[in-house]
């Protein structure tokens, strides 16, 4: 399997890193360690995951930060659409594809 990530999460997860390193030292480089191992979680079985109701997308939670990483199965890729926490705006991303 390959993954792809929206054109938008880069920057998104460089703002959310800054944010989290200016609270303390290292949380914004544990925070992307997070995202990456969450990943690499949906990279080994992505069917595990549930669908979001009414969508072709699944989501996965982190384990150490209150985020969801949002993400489609198409053929052998997994599509990332967004990194978006839990108790802000949940579906922003909803016209990402």
């Amino acid at each position: 399997m390959k993954l792809e990530y929206a054109d938008e999460i880069e920057l998104e997860l460089g703002a959310k890193r800054d944010e989290y390193e200016a609270e303390r030292v290292g949380l914004g480089d544990a925070f992307i360690d997070e995202v990456d191992a969450t990943a690499a979680r949906i990279l080994e079985r992505p069917h595990q995951f549930p669908k979001l109701a009414g969508t072709t997308m699944q989501r996965a939670l982190t384990k150490r930060f209150p985020f969801m990483v949002v993400f489609e199965s198409r053929g052998d890729v997994i599509r990332i659409i967004a990194v978006a926490h839990q108790h802000r705006d949940p579906r922003y991303w909803s016209g990402r594809s």
